[in-house]
């Protein structure tokens, strides 16, 4: 995801006080993490769904 689609996204979370978290164990936290992914350091974010999925947005810059 590009950072700018990554920025969208985000303040859309936050506008709906949607709880976040930097790891998917600790959605709520409300802090944005770093992870290493397939592509190396990135940017994330997990959070869940109405329907209580969990999702994650990441961003490689």
């Amino acid at each position: 995801m590009s950072a700018e689609k990554f920025e969208s996204v985000f303040n859309t979370i936050k506008q709906n006080n949607i709880a976040y978290g930097d790891s998917f164990h600790a959605v709520g936290n409300q802090q944005v993490g770093e992870e290493i992914g397939a592509r190396g350091l990135a940017k994330s974010i997990y959070f869940n769904d109405p329907n209580e999925h969990l999702l994650e947005i990441r961003c490689y810059e």
